[in-house]
């Protein structure tokens, strides 16, 4: 009994380790040390991990649990980050210069259910004329030729759009807004298909800059885990990625400390909120899920309900936010990210 004793404690000992390098990683940029960033990425999993050790030491009545509850008390504070009970219960009205926002990544209309890309096509487009979002973000739209307007030119007059030649077609980001936008531009991710674009909105008088980003992907596969090759080809990919990721983040964040009040970041950043690249984004900005989502957060279908890695976030200063939803679709790999604001200046 004893070994047993001191070999659960070692496991202990090291699952605190691992979930307390999980929570330093998001102050430590990828591009300088990488693999913090990997147990951000895993702090869903080591988390359970860390509160199934302590049911057990419980169970048990071993001292270990001590270990384990020291570990978990940081992520008290965390959950809200990937889970949300509650809802507007509480908050003040929005009323008056409300502004509605959708983020979606489309996949190139990709299905994950195994739609069609014309019944996927079709059902994001049933989503935006249902739902009528004010500015509506996409990624990865995918359209036959790179001066095509995308996918509601009628209902949306006003477009930006940064496209990339895919497959004998073109995809990429794309803006569209109710309200003039009389000013665009993208961040320069160097020779990176993705990219960060970004479009000025004159909205009821006053000029909104919004960012919708599509950051570096770590493009991994269930199918890719399977072998050990493949494990470690995911690692290394993961370690590139990541690299990458925070280069991106540094140059969005030079340019929106840059840039005119009030603005909006958005787009799918493809890491988690446990995540350099969501922490350095977040500062001084509003997550709208943490505002008023309910429920898990999860944006990716592919690992529900594990990964939240789109986002809307709003100027803690300039905007209220009054409602959030992230419907589960299936037109795409990814789900809606969909929030009502209110300007307050």
């Amino acid at each position: 009994m004893r070994v047993i004793g001191t070999l659960y404690r070692a496991v202990s000992i090291a699952a605190a380790i691992l979930l307390a390098i999980s929570y330093l990683s998001v102050f430590i940029s990828p591009a300088v040390i990488t693999f913090p960033g990997f147990f951000g990425l895993y702090y869903l999993p080591l988390a359970f991990l860390n509160a199934a050790l302590l049911i057990g030491a419980l169970f048990f009545r071993s001292r270990s649990a001590f270990i384990s509850a020291a570990a978990l008390v940081p992520s008290v504070f965390l959950a809200g980050h990937f889970v949300r009970f509650g809802g507007e219960d509480g908050r003040e009205p929005c009323r008056d210069s409300l502004m509605s926002v959708m983020t979606y990544n489309v996949g190139r209309f990709l299905s994950a259910d195994g739609l069609s890309p014309d019944e996927s096509l079709g059902g994001v487009c049933s989503l935006i004329a249902s739902s009528s979002p004010d500015i509506v973000c996409l990624q990865e739209c995918a359209v036959d030729a790179g001066d095509d307007a995308c996918i509601m030119p009628a209902s949306y007059p006003y477009t930006a759009k940064r496209l990339f030649r895919v497959n004998g077609g073109y995809s990429g980001n794309v803006i569209m807004s109710r309200y003039p936008i009389v000013g665009s531009g993208t961040v320069d991710f160097g020779k990176s298909a993705n990219m960060a674009l970004f479009a000025d909105i004159n909205f009821k008088g006053r000029v909104i800059r919004v960012y919708n980003l599509h950051l570096e992907s770590n493009s991994i596969s269930l199918a890719s885990l399977a072998d050990r090759d493949g494990f470690v080809h995911v690692h290394d990919r993961m370690r590139s990625s990541a690299a990458a990721r925070a280069a991106q983040v540094d140059a969005v964040r030079s340019d929106a400390d840059s840039a005119p009040d009030p603005y909006v970041i958005c787009g799918d950043f493809n890491d988690t909120p446990l995540s350099y690249a969501f922490h350095e984004l977040s500062k001084g900005m509003r997550d709208t899920f943490e505002e008023c989502g309910h429920g898990f957060g999860a944006t990716y279908s592919g690992l529900w309900p594990m990964l939240r890695i789109d986002y809307v976030l709003v100027q803690e200063e300039n905007f209220t936010v009054c409602r959030h939803d992230t419907p589960k679709l299936p037109y795409s790999d990814h789900y809606p990210v969909m929030t009502v604001v209110k300007l307050n200046i």
